[in-house]
């Protein structure tokens, strides 16, 4: 349901989300939600999911001070392109800036680092590290529920995405922390940060502080595009359809368009659920479902994930300097 506010001085268009509530012990009423809104919109809130309070302004204090640490400390862990991990600069001034790390696996409470992360020196963000680890897998145990809810809702055993090959201990999980810069003192002119795009994910869990940011396009073969704002919720996960669900439901679930506008500096903690890179992703729905449309060939999932991280990165940059 779409609704307008004023935001600005702006009159702004706002779509309302649907919300799960992970403590309704009525698994089934929350599984039938969850399809009407992957069918309608592929994204809603997600709220009451146990992580505490603290924990939640934890993660957002440990992303001010990434951000807040001087440039050349930051260039030291500059984006690797060949894993996916590292700070990335803003594009252009007044843009994004992003670092991303892998979830590694947590195992008897203790997380066994990816060999692949690149993180800042503890001399100059003491216990950093732990602090972000212990919000991913916190945040990465959500998501597990989450899916649980989204296999009951494609008619599949609720275990499916327990499997080894999709959240075993070689899931592929990352977490980005993104800071949308405000270089130009607060001005009240909307910024584009994020062009429109997917996400390269099976669900996404988003949260953000309190500034407005988030846009859907619902129908984005709509001529011109019509974009909605989603309002943040304090303390609740913004959930994302990623690409990979898109596949492995047989285009049941489909992604929804998503960028960031924004008219003030801006954090967000995004954490992407991915499988294992050897999972074969293709459409796990039945041969006889009548919602199995899948036009997909199987790969495995990194082969997916390299070709469509080249691919929307390639774009969104492009798009950014464009529109500079």
């Amino acid at each position: 349901m779409a609704d307008h506010l004023n935001a600005n001085g702006a009159n702004i268009k706002v779509y309302n989300l649907e919300c799960i509530d992970l403590s309704n012990p009525d698994i089934d009423q929350s599984a039938a939600l969850i399809k009407k809104v992957c069918l309608d919109s592929g994204i809603f809130y997600v709220t009451n999911h146990g992580i505490s309070d603290e924990l939640f302004d934890e993660g957002f204090a440990q992303t001010k001070r990434f951000f807040a640490m001087p440039e050349n400390e930051k260039m030291k862990i500059l984006w690797n392109e060949n894993h996916y991990r590292g700070y990335q600069p803003p594009v252009q001034k007044g843009y994004v800036e992003v670092y991303t790390t892998a979830a590694g696996v947590l195992k008897d409470g203790v997380v066994e680092d990816d060999p692949t992360n690149l993180w800042p020196s503890a001399d100059v963000l003491p216990e950093w590290k732990e602090s972000i680890q212990k919000y991913v897998h916190e945040t990465l145990n959500v998501g597990r529920r989450v899916a649980k809810l989204i296999a009951r809702a494609l008619g599949l055993d609720d275990d499916f995405f327990d499997l080894p090959q999709m959240f075993g201990d070689d899931n592929a999980t990352v977490c980005s922390l993104m800071h949308y810069t405000d270089q130009e003192n607060h001005s009240s002119e909307e910024k584009l940060g994020r062009m429109g795009h997917y996400d390269v994910s099976l669900i996404t869990l988003l949260a953000t502080d309190d500034a407005l940011g988030i846009q859907i396009c619902r129908d984005k073969e709509a001529k011109p595009q019509s974009w909605e704002y989603v309002l943040p919720k304090k303390r609740a996960f913004i959930v994302f359809v990623g690409e990979v669900l898109e596949r492995l439901s047989g285009d049941t679930f489909r992604p929804v368009l998503h960028r960031v506008v924004y008219f003030q500096e801006r954090y967000s903690i995004g954490v992407f659920l991915l499988p294992s890179y050897d999972c074969l992703v293709e459409n796990s729905l039945p041969p006889n479902s009548e919602e199995n449309s899948s036009k997909y060939t199987a790969e495995k999932f990194k082969d997916f994930l390299d070709f469509r991280y080249v691919d929307v990165t390639a774009e969104i940059i492009q798009k950014q300097m464009e529109a500079a």
